[in-house]
Parts: structure tokens; sequence; C-alpha cells
């Protein structure tokens, strides 16, 4: 596909240069699209969005080194100082501090928890005042291991674990329906386009064959062989055919427009769209469309994270409200002294331990409130996705259904537009020699450009259904392969 599709492009490039019109077909059309229309950049920005914020995820789980201090902290001020006998003394004081460490900090996602280790190093100097003589003192960590653990608390890990691994899974199946959308939207542009050129095609035949039919009948009226009436007819048909043939043209120019803008396409370049062959013989069953679906479209994916986030949300608040005990504990190794060596040495142990409880006495029914308040929105949600997954699968059942339909409905019109042309060839013939008047030739023709009409949009409809039901289930039937897209990292 990316050959066909290099050679697409310079193809387009050759036949603007040249000012030709470009020959395309329904799946060159829909390659490019694929590849340069607008969309495929919004696509690949929100998949861009999820996959970042997953990384962000993943980065949130390894441990975090950051280095910190302060350099320098000098304080120089007449400050109150609290003297032994408990008066308090205005006393100039000067001194300069700093500090430096690096901490390294790892969550715990199976507890809520976080643990830290760090190591540090402080300084102090007290600088000569009036009153005091100047000293250098230093304070060292060389290493302390913290560690806080909220008890009976609500874990946001144990949720975000089993949620932005899904979120992730939806975007990257929501990318792979934005291309096949891309690609629907394609292949009504191509029938939109085609279906003017073969306007065209026909009122340029009508113009044709009325400007000829009406020299014809000149001919016989002047011989007396037809009344005037038939005459006016004949050149009321050449008018006709004149305004069909403008409009087709003006329609042509609008809908050329339309399907460059939806391909990027900025140089003024014409299509010379290739009709599409003949309708492949393909089956679906929809129990099989079901299985794909279920298997390759993001719905699933977001049904299941919808679930998941509104039983996170009932846990969060049964627990907000109760009982909570929050631990935190610290061991370490820490020195003084007026020497940055005998800072470490004879380290001395430090430990800090602590553990804060909350007990609720009378909140007046708010906890019970909020949680009677969640449990109603996940059992609404839950009644939400029940019937989204039977709209879902009662959808792609009933498109499944109305293609087979689509599928006879193409095979009758061009039954029909083959008897139609029959039948307008005979009459033609038989108005020539005089066997038939203009209302019947009128007749013939009319049912001709119907049958035409009906045709077109047969083909159109199939086609437009059949990449309807590759997005509402991911797979392509025609040839037998899963439409998801794998999308680069960037």
């Amino acid at each position: 596909m990316r050959f066909n599709l290099t050679v697409i492009l310079v193809g387009l490039f050759l036949f603007v240069q040249a000012q030709q019109p470009v020959r395309l077909t329904m799946q060159q059309v829909i390659d490019l699209a694929q590849s340069d229309a607008p969309d495929v950049l919004l696509a690949e920005t929100r998949y861009s969005q999820a996959y970042w914020l997953f990384k962000s995820y993943r980065a949130d789980l390894k441990p975090q080194l950051n280095l910190f201090g302060t350099l320098p902290n000098l304080t120089r001020a007449i400050e109150s100082v609290v003297q032994p006998n408990g008066t308090e003394q205005f006393i100039q004081r000067a001194n300069f501090s700093g500090n430096l460490g690096l901490t390294l900090q790892q969550a715990i996602p199976q507890t809520g928890g976080q643990v830290f280790a760090y190591t540090s190093l402080q300084r102090f100097d007290n600088l000569r005042t009036p009153n005091i003589d100047p000293y250098t003192q230093y304070l060292s960590n060389p290493i302390s291991i913290q560690i806080q653990q909220p008890i009976f608390g609500y874990n946001d890990w144990k949720w975000r674990k089993l949620i932005e691994p899904l979120q992730l899974k939806e975007a990257e199946k929501s990318y792979s329906e934005d291309l096949e959308q891309i690609a629907y939207a394609a292949v009504q542009n191509y029938f939109d386009l085609l279906g003017s050129q073969l306007a065209v095609r026909a009122a340029e035949q009508e113009k044709a064959a009325a400007d000829t039919l009406y020299l014809i009948g000149q001919g016989r009226f002047e011989v007396g062989k037809i009344a005037e009436t038939e005459l006016l007819q004949l050149e009321l048909r050449v008018m006709n055919a004149d305004a069909a043939l403008n409009q087709a043209q003006l329609d042509i120019k609008t809908k050329t427009e339309v399907l460059r803008n939806f391909l990027g396409i900025q140089d003024a370049v014409d299509f010379d769209l290739v009709p599409p062959d003949a309708i492949p013989e393909f089956i679906i069953n929809q129990d099989e469309a079901l299985q794909y679906a279920n298997a390759n479209r993001s719905k699933i994916d977001e049904f299941e994270r919808r679930l998941l986030q509104m039983e996170s949300n009932v846990e969060e608040q049964t627990r907000a409200g109760g009982v909570n005990l929050n631990m935190n504990g610290r061991f370490g190794l820490t020195q003084n002294g007026p020497v940055i060596g005998d800072v470490y040495t004879e380290l001395l142990d430090q430990e800090i331990f602590t553990l804060g409880i909350t007990v609720p006495i009378a909140d007046w029914g708010k906890r019970k409130s909020r949680v009677e308040i969640a449990k109603a929105r996940q059992k609404l949600e839950q009644q939400n996705v029940a019937q989204e997954r039977v709209n879902f699968e009662r959808d792609i059942i009933i498109k499944v259904q109305q293609l087979t339909l689509l599928r006879e409905g193409v095979k009758r019109a061009e039954k029909a537009l083959e008897a139609a042309n029959k039948r307008f060839d005979l009459t033609s013939k038989r108005y020539v020699i005089g066997k038939v008047d203009v209302t019947e030739l009128n007749l013939a023709n009319n049912d001709r450009e119907n049958n035409r009409q009906s045709y077109v949009n047969a083909v159109q409809a199939f086609w437009t259904a059949y990449y309807e039901i590759r997005t509402l289930t991911l797979y392509d039937f025609i040839h037998s392969e899963p439409l998801l897209r794998e999308v680069k990292e960037n």
C-alpha cells in the first residue's frame, strides 16, 4: 500500500504540473485520504495525547530522583532573642547557611504508600557581630529511609493500574476507527463527485441526442410530417438538456472543491474518477461481525473503563469518611560538628515513628449520603453501558442485514438500467422512422435517466454501507483481515 501511495502522489504531482485531470480509483482516493487528509492529523494528535498520558502514568511508577538545596541563605538583621532569665533583647545577628541533598522517591502501588531515601548536608555559619563570635557548624544525614503508608485509605494506584492501560488500548483502537471513518467519508466524497461526473457525461449525451433530434424534427416539420407542438417539445428538450448540462458542470466544480479540501490538496487540480469494479462476492456472517466488533472496537474497552471508574468512585467515597490511619516512619544516621570531616564519623541513629488516626464521631449522614450518591451513579452507569451494548450489537446486525439487501438492490438497478437503455435505443430508432411520437421518446429518455441515477445511487449505497460496517467492526471482509493499525510512537 505504501508503494501504491507513492505512485499516486508522484502521479498527482505530474498531473498538476501538466494541468491534466488526476485519474483516481475509489481505493486510491481512500489511500490518499488516510495518508494526507487533515483529519488524519487530528486522529494522530488525539492518539498522541493518550499515549503521553500513559507514558506519564508509567513514569510515576518509577523511582523519582531529585536534587534539592538552598545556596545561599544569608540573614543580617536585628532580631528579638529570648534571654536565659526569660526576658527578650534585640540583638544584631548575621548568619549564612546552605544545604544540599538528594532524594529518591518510589510509590508503592500495591499499598498506596510511598518510600523515600535521601541524603543531605547542611552548613551554618554565624558571622561576627558586636555580641557574638563567629563559628561554623555542619549537620549530615548520610542516609535516611522514610515510609508513608495510609491504612484503610483509598488506594488510587490500585485503580490506575487497571484503568490507565485500558485508556491507552482504547486510544489505539480509536485511532484505527478514525482512519476507517476517514475511509468512509472518502467513499462518500468519491461517489458525490463520481455521480456528478457521470451526470455530466449523461447530460452531454442527452444534449447531443436532443440537438440531433431537433434537427431531424425541423426537417420533418418543414415537409409537414409533424405538428408544430411536437417541434416545440423537441426544442424544449434541447433547452432542458442545456440547463441540465450547465447544472451538472456546476455540481462538478463544487464536488471537486469538496474532495480537494477533504484530501488536503492545495493545488487547483481536477479529478477523473474511475467507477468502481463490479461488486465483489463475499458474505458477512452477523455472528462473525459481532465477534470482530467485540475484539476490535474501542467501545468495548470504553464500557469496561467506565464501569471500573464507577467502582473506583464508590470505593473512594466509602473509605473517605471512615476510620483512617496514617503511618509515618523514618530511620537514618546523622551527626554534627564544626568540621565537615567530623559529621561522617561516629554517626548517631535517628528514628521517627508516628501513627495518626482520624475517627469520625458525628457527620449527620454526610458520609452515607456520599456513598449512596456514588452507588446510584454506578447503577446508572451500569444501566447505560448495558443499553449501549445492546444498541452497539443491534446496529451491527442491522447494517449487515442492510448490506445484503443493498447488494440485491444493485443487481436489480443494473438490470433495470440495461432495460431502460435498450428501450431508449429502440424508441429513438422508431422515432427517427416516424413510428412513435416525441412524447413516447421523452418518456423513454426520462426512464433511462431515472434508472441511471438509481443505479449510481444503489452502487453508492452499497459501498458506503460496506465501509460503515468496516468502521463498526474494524475488519476488512473482502480481504479477510483486521483493520487495527499500529501507531508509531513519537
